[in-house]
């Protein structure tokens, strides 16, 4: 009977710790969202660390190029693009993880868009029906600055809340078997 209740609630605090691993990835910060009508956006990071650049407004994202430099001392930063890109809600539309960069120093610093004509945004994340849908006004699509969150979390979040409902369906059927609710037939 101690070995069932101990089961439960190790399942309990997984199932939660798994869900505030998953809450980590969505509650990051956002800097500034701009549109994408605009040649060269600025903003202002305040604290050194990883960000990212997220597209709002489709799923699918081809040519999509940019530079990110520093207004005081003209240094471009390192900007990697994401091999998992991870998806997310934004007022109602869908926004993409798409690259990742470092600041080092705090202060001003300029986003500029390459080639924005030959920018594809659709609203679907689907190959299949990306390649036969409509490109999306530039109009439509802006670009959101947030920090960095780890899609490992999300990942290691939703394996923790798995594996601890699965416990904890487990032992609620052990604890009704051997209370004798649950019957086996043969």
């Amino acid at each position: 009977m101690i070995v069932i209740v101990l089961l439960f609630i190790f399942s309990v605090i997984l199932f939660f710790l798994g869900l505030r691993f998953s809450a980590i990835f969505f509650k990051s910060k956002e800097i500034i969202q701009f549109t994408l009508v605009e040649d060269e956006n600025i903003f202002q990071i305040n604290t050194d660390g990883k960000y990212s650049v997220c597209i709002v407004g489709g799923g699918s994202i081809e040519n999509f190029n940019i530079t990110i430099k520093s207004i005081e001392n003209g240094n471009l930063l390192e900007t990697k693009e994401t091999f998992f890109k991870a998806r997310f809600m934004k007022n109602g539309g869908v926004g993409t993880v798409f690259y990742d960069f470092y600041v080092a120093e705090v202060g001003d610093y300029s986003l500029k868009v390459e080639c924005i004509n030959n920018l594809s945004v659709k609203t679907s994340m689907l190959k299949s029906i990306s390649s036969i849908e409509k490109r999306k006004a530039i109009n439509e699509i802006s670009i959101l600055i947030k920090e960095y969150s780890s899609p490992y979390h999300f990942i290691l979040g939703l394996v923790f809340s798995i594996i601890g409902l699965m416990i904890l369906l487990l032992d609620t059927s052990f604890y009704l078997y051997k209370l004798g609710v649950i019957v086996p037939t043969h």
